[in-house]
């Protein structure tokens, strides 16, 4: 019997949160599929899984988009998939398919999106093109149901990321920092989030030099580039830390001093996220939070904004930030709150101050990351699931009406579950 061609449109081989979806969810329903992949932030060198799968770079000299949006038709019209697979925001996902519209509309192949939700009250761009889709995955429930208040009139499965068995995982912390040069008696507070707008390492690092203060074994870890898209964070911390009182000399430590992010193994990045004391988190939008996620599972304790999906993941198990100020971005009007850097010097001081309840934060995260739910097993059983539906048009139907009050009072149903 032959097998359904995937196309899989997203990044791969790449270092990135993306490229280990993509990696961990393919290598589980391969078997089922004739996989070909569209891979984005790969360039063509050589690499293994050119062995498994029939991989085209996302750009080429000529066709410079990044995410694909200007190779998939003659990539689609060549290949003939079944069905069309892609991860992405919203917005990049509405190009990818205006490039293919007509031929979806001709019933040539079935087409999946799978998008991230980090903010409230978008205007405008949810629903400009994913009611054509066959179907439209959120990685929370609460992005499914923000999803449907932006125009969305159709079910909504919520399919989660994943943890990997052997690649994030506990180890003896001691041992981490003598492999980094890193001193045992240290309090390290760590990001290692990208350094761009939305995730306002600005705030990190007040919230620190704030936390210092009387606590000379205090220590920043940002694990990303000096200056990417986002703060020149050498000079940020200086003046906080000077705005203090505070010698900043000795006080931070980054992975590699480039601008752009710092690109490791696996491996390292694990004994890493286990060579710190916590993970923060200060962005003012999040549609996963695969650091925080990954570093969860190296129980290792999370300290993570009051909003979006890192509220629907960590509450209960991590700490929260609290939100005073709601920024209004210029793309769509989305309402994304910022956590507070007062509150987050708090926190951080009641698990400075209280080492039992650093590990028990710690370890209530780490059960957290363990969860059933979110290995990767699972997240891939639910995915060849909705690959199967769409395919035997057993999906389920196109709704007429969806009241955002009704929403908000529903019940929160387990993942895998349909939001309509």
């Amino acid at each position: 019997m032959t097998k359904p061609k995937l196309l899989w449109i997203g990044d791969i081989i790449a270092r990135t949160g993306f490229a280990r979806v993509t990696e961990n969810v393919l290598e589980r329903i391969k078997e089922e599929y004739e996989v070909v992949v569209l891979g984005c932030n790969w360039h063509g060198d050589p690499h293994p899984l050119q062995n498994t799968y029939k991989i085209f770079p996302a750009t080429n000299r000529f066709q410079q988009a990044p995410f694909g949006e200007d190779r998939i038709r003659e990539v689609v019209e060549g290949e003939k998939p079944d069905v069309i697979f892609t991860i992405n925001d919203i917005w990049i996902v509405n190009e990818q398919y205006r490039r293919i519209q007509d031929l979806h509309k001709a019933g040539r192949f079935k087409f999946v999106g799978y998008c991230p939700m980090d903010s409230y009250g978008w205007v405008g761009g949810i629903s400009d093109t994913a009611n054509e889709w066959d179907a439209l995955i959120s990685y929370t429930e609460f992005g499914a149901y923000e999803f449907i208040k932006g125009g969305i009139r159709k079910p909504i499965t919520v399919i989660p990321h994943g943890i990997t068995d052997g690649q994030f995982y506990p180890k003896d912390k001691a041992q981490c920092r003598k492999e980094l040069g890193l001193k045992e008696e240290d309090f390290i507070v760590f990001n290692g989030n990208r350094n761009q707008f939305r995730k306002r390492i600005d705030i990190t690092i007040s919230a620190f030099a704030e936390f210092a203060k009387e606590r000379p074994n205090a220590k920043l870890y940002l694990h990303m580039g000096t200056k990417d898209q986002g703060w020149d964070v050498m000079q940020v911390f200086g003046r906080e830390m000077v705005r203090r009182g505070l010698d900043p000399n000795g006080r931070i430590i980054m992975t590699a001093q480039t601008p752009n992010p710092p690109a490791v193994e696996v491996e390292l990045l694990n004994t890493i996220y286990n060579a710190v004391d916590v993970g923060v988190n200060t962005c003012k939008g999040e549609g996963w939070g695969l650091v925080n996620f990954e570093h969860a599972a190296c129980r290792v304790a999370q300290v993570v904004p009051d909003h979006t999906s890192c509220k629907e993941i960590f509450e209960g198990y991590g700490k929260l930030i609290r939100c005073d100020h709601v920024d209004v971005d210029v793309n769509f009007a989305r309402e994304m709150p910022c956590p507070s850097d007062a509150h987050l010097a708090e926190i951080l001081a009641e698990l400075y101050e209280s080492p039992e309840e650093l590990l028990q934060t710690a370890e209530k995260c780490y059960q957290r990351a363990m969860d059933v739910a979110f290995q990767w097993d699972t997240v891939a059983a639910e995915f060849h699931k909705v690959f199967q539906e769409v395919l035997s048009d057993t999906y389920e139907l196109e709704q007429k009406e969806v009241s955002p009050v009704a929403i908000e009072k529903k019940s929160k149903k387990r993942k895998g579950k349909k939001a309509a």
